[in-house]
């Protein structure tokens, strides 16, 4: 099976490396995105997106940040855009996950 998870650097991934390496985790297990143009953690990605579309904040400290996400998931994503933050949220950080545990295997089944 060919290889889905890559350390390349973002300029020289194709757009399907891109699409399965976009959201990972550092080395202190936070969740970060990346694209071309940019590269940050999905907190930040979610404060960023609250502010611009919701005209509202999300904590800086991050138990309270996760809190207030856990809290904006059962809003309807539909009628409030703050419960799509919290989803969109929950899809980068599941994903990262999802990647590092591929990754995992993928470097397993190399050696």
């Amino acid at each position: 099976m060919e290889r889905l998870t890559t350390n390349k650097s973002v300029a020289d991934m194709s757009m399907i490396e891109l699409a399965h390496n976009s959201c990972y985790a550092d080395d202190e297990r936070n969740a970060r995105y990346r694209d071309y143009e940019m590269e940050m953690d999905a907190r930040d990605f979610a404060r960023n997106l609250m502010v611009t579309l919701a005209k509202d904040e999300l904590p800086v400290d991050d138990a309270e940040f996760d809190e207030e996400i856990l809290d904006n998931l059962t809003i309807d994503p539909f009628s409030d855009v703050r419960g799509l933050i919290a989803l969109f949220y929950r899809n980068l950080w599941a994903m990262a996950d999802l990647r590092e545990k591929l990754k995992y295997y993928e470097d397993a089944d190399e050696h």
